[in-house]
């Protein structure tokens, strides 16, 4: 395909990257350094009007951080660097009979969209690591930074697709940029053929029942209340790593989910934004759980009272919402504040008492002959685990059990206190055929009567996690009862060991291999160790996610 620049410049498309709603992105054959997006027939031609006379007032006019006007934004106390981009275009594009047909702009490689940010297991797989609330903070202000540059620059984003906000890894730290900018258009402008993502949306971009007698008008304006609505929404997801409605007690019904905020019910508004908002004072018993509480009060005072003077006093009035500028100038206070190294969901455990939630793992370790190259080396990482856990400070609410299983299971550790484990593991190998399901029987039979024990004595518990050590090879493979029995009650995680420093089944086999380890898995994920020494360096990671009750991201 063949399209044509604004002074007839030639671009020759190439292969398409992806496809939208909206258009078809397309790499640039005689311009590597480009992409183009190609609108698809069925966009209207009001719609295609708009996008055209914005995308050349852009051109004219692009926004602070975009590749043709870098910008740059000074944190407090830091060095002047490139935080945001924007892929703007650099030309139009039409056909040979001169009709407007899509845009030209930098070819950028960002790969992770916005959720890459918010949640901590696609932070491991991104970056390796999870995220300090420093490092949220930063990204937090990258996106009111962004915002900000568009606002000032005259435009309204609207669009709140999480797709829109992508991220790269740039040497370990998380970079911004924004895309598909021709869904933007002038600030107060009618904003034609405007293009949205409900669950992002402000009050006044909504028509339900919900909204009628509210005061709230329906509205077409491109305007930068609405994308400041967007914005602290975002934020929040950022701060927190989750949506708005999860920790939250007292929802029932249609009012269930991110929907609940757009209804006017902001859940995590303080005392005093309640009192002055007679329409929360029906939900009080809307209130997240206390550990979530304890999370959000983290954020510090300033930005808490932004989110209620978006969520609350801006529902109905969008003029009271927060202005980007204003969240960059809390946003960078709370970071000036120097107590914002160790991430929020990380806090250590209280002092054990008797009565403190309960961690359970259990690890089962196949003990078949042919398995492994090392198994002498398999022993020592299962007793460097135990040493990993006993370290925690929470050791004493830590409960750890190991099994042997092959042709049989036998109970090498009772499930006990990680503090009460003497450090004289041994396990025997056998030349018996493996079988999955004796190995989880045992663990199914030994966690169903450890709950019932803590249900009898009021002892709370988190969600009982399972470790399988195995080669991952698909034989003697469980009643699938039995696996959906314990899928209930724990979560599993396959722990994958190379044999010989290779995968098991390399070749043929792998694909049987990978199946079966997902098939395993509570979330269709397992994590793959290199080699055997390693997997001591892996439970030294999970033992703390263990000992905070946490889900466990896949390493690979």
């Amino acid at each position: 395909m063949i399209y044509y620049g604004a002074n007839r410049k030639i671009y020759t498309m190439g292969a398409m990257i992806k496809s939208g709603a909206e258009g078809e992105i397309y790499t640039v054959a005689n311009a590597p350094q480009l992409c183009a997006k190609v609108l698809k027939d069925g966009v209207e031609a009001n719609s295609r009007k708009a996008k055209y006379l914005t995308l050349l007032k852009m051109m004219r006019n692009p926004p602070k951080g975009s590749y043709t006007n870098p910008g740059h934004y000074t944190p407090q106390g830091g060095a002047k660097k490139d935080w945001i981009y924007l892929t703007c275009p650099v030309d139009v594009l039409t056909d040979a009979g001169d009709n407007f047909c899509g845009y030209v702009m930098p070819k950028v490689n960002f790969s992770c969209e916005i959720n890459s940010i918010i949640h901590a297991n696609r932070q491991m797989q991104i970056f390796g690591r999870e995220f300090c609330f420093d490092e949220r903070l930063f990204c937090a202000l990258q996106m009111a930074v962004a915002f900000s540059s568009v606002h000032t620059s005259g435009y309204a984003i609207g669009d709140g697709n999480p797709g829109n906000y992508q991220w790269r890894n740039d040497n370990g730290s998380p970079v911004l940029c924004l895309i598909d900018v021709d869904s933007y258009h002038e600030l107060g402008t009618t904003a034609v053929g405007e293009v949205g993502f409900p669950d992002k949306a402000a009050p006044e971009k909504l028509s339900c029942d919900k909204l009628q007698g509210t005061g709230i008008q329906t509205s077409n304006l491109a305007s930068a209340s609405a994308d400041n609505y967007m914005l602290a929404l975002y934020i929040f997801n950022i701060l927190m790593g989750q949506d708005i409605a999860i920790g939250v007690q007292g929802i029932t019904g249609p009012d269930r989910g991110i929907r609940l905020v757009s209804h006017g019910i902001y859940p995590y508004a303080s005392n005093a934004a309640r009192q002055r908002c007679k329409r929360m004072e029906q939900y009080g018993s809307i209130k997240p759980h206390d550990d979530y509480w304890k999370k959000y009060q983290n954020i510090g005072k300033e930005i808490m009272d932004l989110f209620d003077r978006c969520f609350v006093d801006g529902w109905n009035q969008p003029a009271q919402r927060p202005s980007a500028v204003q969240w960059i100038n809390a946003i960078s206070a709370r970071r000036a504040t120097g107590d914002v190294g160790a991430a929020q969901t990380e806090q250590k455990a209280p002092t054990t008492r008797n009565n403190e939630k309960r961690n359970i793992c259990v690890i089962l370790v196949e003990n078949y002959a042919t398995t492994y190259r090392d198994f002498n080396a398999i022993v020592a990482g299962i007793r460097a685990v135990v040493n990993t856990f006993r370290r925690q400070p929470s050791a004493e609410a830590i409960e750890i059990a190991i099994i042997s299983y092959g042709n049989q299971a036998e109970t090498i550790v009772p499930l006990q206190s990680a503090a009460k484990i003497q450090n004289t593991i041994t396990i025997d190998v056998h030349n018996e055929v493996k079988n999955y399901e004796v190995g989880l029987q045992k663990a199914l039979q030994l966690i169903q009567n450890r709950r019932k024990e803590l249900d009898r004595e009021k002892i709370d518990y988190h969600k009982v996690k399972v470790f399988i050590v195995t080669d991952g090879k698909p034989i003697g493979k469980p009643n699938p009862d039995t696996l959906r029995e314990l899928k209930a009650v724990a979560e599993i995680y396959p722990v994958a060991i190379y044999k010989n420093n290779e995968r098991v089944g390399e070749g043929n086999d792998m694909w049987r291999i990978d199946r079966w380890m997902k098939e395993l898995s509570s979330d269709g994920q397992y994590a793959h160790i290199a080699n055997v020494a390693d997997i001591q360096k892996y439970f030294e990671w999970v033992s703390e996610r263990v000992a905070q009750g946490k889900k466990v991201p896949v390493l690979r």
